[in-house]
């Protein structure tokens, strides 16, 4: 909860305590038991500690990001993928605040290593490999890059439970996705899976999601006549609650009544329908945390339902504030890279285990010319030794020689 709040401002900001401080002993026992639990921990405290120390976001990023970064560094040493990846999503997350498309990258980098998600919730898979896919996801549709969206929302569907009601939204999202880059057929496919899905689960909110999805794709696929089709799915929404799907999320009801408005002409309830849309799109963007996505996102699809109701001038000008919205955002330059991130973690391991041995053998090559100046020291005290007594004995040899000459005069 802590965590999630971090970038508030004032009351809605929930403070995170720091009991007692660790000594680096107690961190390098923690690193030799467990370095996995060490790189969620030593993380969460290199965030938690700068987020109580600094209200404003951009100024706790220039110290938690060289902090993360140099725990990344440290846990290339351990040979250990996981902690390595733990670390590198921590990183991602402080990037995301001051450079999206770094963070983009360092998501990639860590997600073929990053735990699963679990029932049963821990440090170490707080930030899991599903978490890292939405997050690509958003981050891609934002960008405007709709496949590589579509991709993690493939993957993200792929790796969740039944039970759970990320997969509904895995559904919805994978979908959108197939949406923007106008690949209807399998957008048809995909929803009727999803409908498959959202029939036996109990909320009439998943029900409605899944089920808008159908009614937008048959809408926006202009090549096809489907009228007994769009009357089918428009009979499924509206015998849901749309009561219980209005509390949850107005901005989708009064979506589905100006799409459906549109197609069927009625101008007044068009125009009614807008203005809900408008302002239930107004009020999600000042409590989400994704203001731009939702302002592009809102902007698309005013365009879209401009289109359809015939209004192509209104159209066209919702669709040139999605494309300022978009060249804003996306000032930097971004390329969609299709090398493997598979391996990236690893290959840093391995450079990092080569930069050891190379520091190892350049010990032991010093050691061994220690080693070798210490005989050559030796050997030399033994030639002046030798030649010493060599001397001593001549001397005395002489010594004899010249008192037996003496003795015999």
């Amino acid at each position: 909860m802590a965590t999630a709040t971090a970038n508030d401002i004032g009351d809605s900001r929930i403070p995170i305590f720091v009991k007692q401080p660790l000594l680096e002993k107690h961190w390098q026992q923690l690193k030799g038991m467990n370095p996995t639990l060490y790189a969620a921990s030593k993380a969460f405290y290199i965030f938690s500690k700068n987020a109580n120390k600094f209200d404003d976001a951009f100024e706790r990023v220039k110290y938690t990001v060289p902090g993360l970064t140099n725990l990344k560094m440290e846990l290339l040493n351990t040979e250990k993928a996981e902690a390595t990846a733990i670390a590198s999503i921590w990183l991602a997350m402080e990037l995301s605040v001051a450079s999206p498309i770094q963070a983009i990258s360092e998501i990639e980098y860590a997600l073929p290593h990053l735990p699963k998600k679990s029932t049963t919730r821990s440090l170490e898979n707080y930030l899991s490999s599903s978490v890292a896919h939405d997050w690509l996801r958003a981050s891609y549709m934002e960008l405007s890059v709709p496949s590589r969206a579509y991709h993690h929302a493939f993957m993200l569907l792929n790796e969740t439970a039944d039970n759970d009601f990320s997969k509904t939204w895995a559904y919805f999202s994978a979908i959108d996705a197939l949406i923007m880059q106008n690949k209807y057929a399998e957008s048809i496919k995909l929803s009727e899976k999803a409908i498959e899905f959202v029939n036996s689960r109990p909320l009439d909110f998943e029900k409605y999601l899944i089920y808008l999805q159908k009614f937008r794709v048959l809408v926006f696929d202009t090549n096809q006549a489907k009228r007994k089709e769009l009357n089918n799915i428009q009979s499924k929404i509206e015998s849901l609650d749309e009561s219980k799907v209005n509390a949850q999320s107005e901005e989708l009801v009064a979506y589905y009544s100006a799409l459906k408005s549109a197609l069927n002409g009625d101008e007044e309830a068009f125009r009614s329908s807008i203005k809900r849309y408008k302002r239930a799109l107004y009020q999600s963007q000042a409590r989400s945390q994704f203001k731009s996505l939702l302002a592009v996102t809102g902007e698309l699809e005013l365009s879209r339902l401009y289109e359809v109701f015939g209004d192509n001038d209104l159209a066209y000008h919702h669709l040139k504030n999605y494309n300022a919205i978009l060249v804003k955002k996306n000032s930097e330059q971004f390329k969609v890279n299709d090398a493997s991130f598979a391996d990236s973690i690893l290959k840093d391991i391995e450079l990092a285990r080569f930069r050891r041995e190379e520091l190892n053998e350049l010990r032991a090559e010093r050691l061994g010319l220690s080693e070798d100046n210490e005989q050559k020291t030796n050997t030399i005290y033994l030639l002046i030794v030798v030649i010493a007594a060599i001397l001593l004995i001549w001397r005395r040899i002489a010594g004899n020689q010249k008192a037996k000459s003496n003795s015999a005069r």
